[in-house]
């Protein structure tokens, strides 16, 4: 991460460019005198209503080492966790020791150490979470790509993925998908019963959604203790072939009390998240 001392206009530049800042804005908005350092920085970002940062241009501020309460505060909710495990003095074994009251197994010494590691320097970890989350969770998380490529997006092998992931795992039978009256059918075997449900058509995007509201109502049919809860993180339609949904599969009467105790924000509960 660079040092805002050594933030010189063209790394400015280079840095402001994913949000659209044109090199003439900049070359505009910051005197020579001041085109390096956090002066310069805040020059080109704080222009919202009363100096108010939108989470992009915190992300900005973070990535140029500034981490000051007002900055995080304006970040995405999802981009907050490590720094707020940080402020509360929290390490590896101590969320480890608190996940498993709330159900999970204990945390691997590396797993604890990558949490250790995103305490340390958050910025990394809210770059790319995944090995955090995995760290947290092991096997009662599931990863899944939004936007399916070239190909068909698999709600089945989602659902299946869920059920594997739950404690003890569920057994599923033959699942088959086909696009039916413009959406995803989906069905499926499950002690010997059929049971099928459906998700939107949005061509390769994964209706995420709709496979975890299907599989916590299995739950609900089972009076299977476990349900999915999706970690809330916004999937912006440019983030293509790269969007991933993270989902924990675990008791669903406790995870989102230890979930809000940890910062850790959760999607609005889909239907049968309560049992």
């Amino acid at each position: 991460m660079p040092s805002t001392d050594d933030m010189t206009l063209p790394a400015l530049r280079r840095l402001l460019r994913p949000l659209g800042r044109e090199a003439a804005e900049v070359d505009a908005r910051v005197p020579a005198a001041r085109a390096d350092g956090l002066d310069a920085i805040k020059a080109v970002l704080a222009d919202g209503p009363d100096g108010a940062l939108i989470p992009e241009r915190a992300l900005v501020l973070v990535r140029s080492g500034v981490v000051d309460a007002r900055t995080i505060g304006s970040l995405e909710p999802w981009r907050r966790t490590p720094f707020i495990w940080r402020e509360r003095a929290l390490t590896g074994a101590k969320i480890s020791d608190f996940l498993m009251l709330h159900g999970f197994r204990s945390m691997t010494p590396a797993g604890a150490a990558v949490v250790d590691a995103a305490i340390a320097d958050p910025a990394p970890a809210i770059e790319d979470p995944s090995p955090l989350w995995a760290a947290l969770f092991g096997r009662q998380l599931v990863e899944c790509a939004v936007d399916a490529g070239a190909t068909q997006p698999r709600a089945d092998r989602l659902l299946a993925a869920l059920a594997a992931a739950a404690r003890p795992p569920v057994a599923l039978g033959t699942t088959r998908q086909v696009l039916e009256r413009g959406r995803w059918l989906v069905s499926f075997e499950c002690l010997g019963q059929r049971h099928a449900f459906g998700t939107a058509h949005h061509g390769n995007r994964l209706d995420v959604d709709a496979v975890v509201a299907a599989f916590n109502a299995l739950m609900t049919h089972l009076a299977h203790p476990c349900r999915a809860f999706r970690i809330a993180r916004p999937v912006v339609p440019e983030a293509g072939a790269g969007a991933s949904a993270w989902l924990v599969v675990t008791r669903g009467d406790r995870f989102a009390a230890a979930a809000r105790a940890l910062g850790i924000p959760l999607a609005r509960p889909a239907d049968g998240a309560k049992g």
